[in-house]
Parts: C-alpha cells; sequence; structure tokens
C-alpha cells in the first residue's frame, strides 16, 4: 500500500492550494501523512526534502515516487495507479 508524504511550510502558497487536494485523496481512502518540514527535520532529511511542498510517496517504507510543486488531484490519482 502507498502512503503519501506532504512536507509543507507555513506560510507556503504553493503548500497552501495543495493540501485540500490532498485532503480529498486522504478521504478516498489513501493514506496521507502532512508534515511541516521544519518541525520534522529529521524526516525531512531522510527524504532530502530542500523545497516546500515536496510530496514523496513510500511503500513499505521506501520511496517509490516524489514530486515537488502543486499537481491536480487527476495527476495525483495517475502517479498513484502507476504505482499499483
Amino acid at each position: 500500500m502507498i502512503k503519501i508524504l506532504d512536507f509543507y511550510m507555513q506560510n507556503c502558497a504553493p503548500c497552501t492550494a495543495l493540501k485540500p487536494t490532498l485532503l480529498q485523496i486522504r478521504d478516498e481512502g489513501t493514506d496521507v501523512e502532512f508534515l511541516d518540514a521544519m518541525e520534522n527535520t529529521e524526516k525531512a532529511m531522510k527524504y532530502g526534502v530542500r523545497k516546500a511542498p515536496t510530496v514523496v510517496f513510500v511503500r513499505e517504507g521506501e520511496e517509490v515516487h516524489r514530486f515537488i510543486g502543486v499537481k491536480s488531484k487527476e495527476e495525483i490519482l495517475a502517479i498513484l495507479e502507476d504505482l499499483k
């Protein structure tokens, strides 16, 4: 099963724009974890996060895909489908 890690920062306009989309995806059954990159520095370093938003797709603890910036719900669902 895929888990999505959303690394965001406070007062980041793209992060704010992406959150409702990820909330919808979470509400439809995908595990989504929202992580403030400044408060979760150890995890952000583990995944090499340098920009926000960074969205990391993880399967069994291993990164299988990532993107930086904002994508539509359809684009994110297509990524999830490709990773199945």
